[in-house]
């Protein structure tokens, strides 16, 4: 038994992640909530890269006019992330972090039952201005929780 603890010390030491294990539970639940909305903003291109063949082939629509529904999000992105900054200053971060993730889950909803181009277009550009927002404010939020290690954080 305790060999098994002095090797898992070993490896937290060596591992990559060993500050991971330094932080306080709080700490480690707002890297947690980072690390998830960075992850489901993400997931949220990649899955959409994976639908647009089949968007093409049943819509009819060309390459030029999916390439402008995947860009319409990523645009109103820069929108949203400036927007959301704004409303932070004015109504605190924690609020528009909840602003952001229902907006952001309401318009994938909307995105998943378009039934044309049109409708798709609106609910992705809505979408992007959640977008950025979520994770955006998220590592705002935890910025003063990060510790500091070797002089950086890591957030």
């Amino acid at each position: 038994m305790r060999a098994n603890t002095a090797e898992s010390a070993a490896f937290k030491r060596k591992s990559a992640f060993a500050w991971v294990w330094e932080l306080a539970p709080r700490e480690r639940r707002a890297f947690g909530a980072c690390v998830g909305g960075w992850a489901l903003d993400a997931m949220d291109v990649q899955m959409y890269s994976f639908v647009i063949p089949a968007l093409i082939v049943s819509w009819g629509i060309t390459r030029a006019d999916a390439g402008v529904l995947g860009t319409a999000a990523l645009l109103a992105s820069a929108l949203g992330g400036w927007l959301a900054g704004w409303v932070a200053d004015r109504f605190g971060r924690v609020r528009t972090l909840q602003v952001a993730i229902l907006w952001f889950a309401i318009f994938t909803f909307l995105s998943g039952v378009a039934q044309n181009y049109e409708q798709l277009f609106v609910a992705r550009a809505l979408l992007g201005l959640g977008f950025v927002s979520g994770p955006r404010e998220l590592f705002s939020w935890a910025n003063p929780s990060a510790p500091n290690i070797g002089g950086k954080r890591w957030v």
